[in-house]
């Protein structure tokens, strides 16, 4: 089950395939999606970093938790760190090629800019004062933060996408393919948590990583929507046909017409 939702989630961690054009249903959010990435995989990484590696944190986990460990896995590492490594090659290219008109909203960067800067606040905060093991301004609450701040901009990345599909009424330019596979890591990640449950007799590996639950939901829910939007609302060959009746009208009545005027046509010339 961890390869299985690993692998889905890597595939998608991938620059899309389609050409980003001004009329490509991706170019206007792909470079905001980038910066929001690079926040999130930063913050995610180093949440799952100290969850399986810090000794310090994984006590204060026991501590809060009665003694129960933590659960995130080798692979929640290794995804994490991953789409890190490969959101930082993405922003590279975006930074070297041609860009054409596509920039990234000052709203991106304000909003990326104030979850930094929330998060260095924390750290000043836990260090100017008493740090406890598991109080609010503790290592292991501050992790814990970093990890709302990956499910905040999961959430809000998704929403401009969304919009921009209802707005056109298109999907055209965009990969759809990504979406079947982020549901299908998704649904496959809280199954894992569900099994780890079931298995444990106990929903500490749920409450204890309540984010990776989050994101798992957050990504069937938002992959629902897309899913809708290209397949039943915007459906691209359903447009096809559309815009192919509409340049090629397919009326008796036309038909009658330029076959009535052709002898009187005919008839001029002569």
């Amino acid at each position: 089950m961890y390869l299985l939702y690993l692998f889905f989630f890597l595939m998608i961690r991938r620059p899309p395939r389609s050409t980003l054009s001004s009329s490509s249903a991706a170019s206007d959010v792909y470079k905001r999606q980038i910066l929001y990435n690079t926040v999130g995989y930063l913050c995610y990484s180093s949440y799952n970093v100290g969850f399986y590696y810090s000794g310090y944190v994984q006590d204060a986990y026991k501590l809060k938790h009665g003694g129960s460990s933590n659960d995130v896995q080798a692979n929640d590492v290794f995804f994490a760190v991953h789409g890190l490594v490969i959101t930082i090659v993405t922003a590279a290219q975006c930074c070297i090629y041609e860009r054409a008109a596509q920039t990234v909203t000052k709203t991106a960067m304000a909003v990326s800019a104030g979850c930094v800067l929330l998060v260095v606040i924390y750290v000043f905060v836990i260090l100017s004062g008493e740090a406890t093991e598991t109080g609010v301004w503790s290592w292991l609450q501050w992790l814990y933060f970093l990890s709302y701040i990956k499910l905040f901009i999961s959430v809000i990345k998704y929403v401009p996408q969304v919009y921009m599909n209802w707005q056109r009424k298109s999907t055209n330019g965009w990969n759809i393919y990504n979406v079947v596979l982020d549901f299908t890591g998704g649904f496959l990640s809280i199954a894992q948590l569900v099994l780890d449950a079931i298995v444990k007799e106990s929903w500490s590996s749920a409450t204890g990583n309540p984010v990776k639950f989050g994101l798992g939901f957050a990504s069937m829910f938002f992959d629902v929507i897309f899913m809708v939007q290209h397949y039943c609302l915007y459906n691209p060959k359903n447009r096809a046909k559309q815009l192919e009746g509409h340049n090629n009208p397919l009326l008796p009545n036309d038909v009658n017409t330029t076959r009535s005027s052709r002898p009187s046509e005919q008839h001029t010339l002569v």
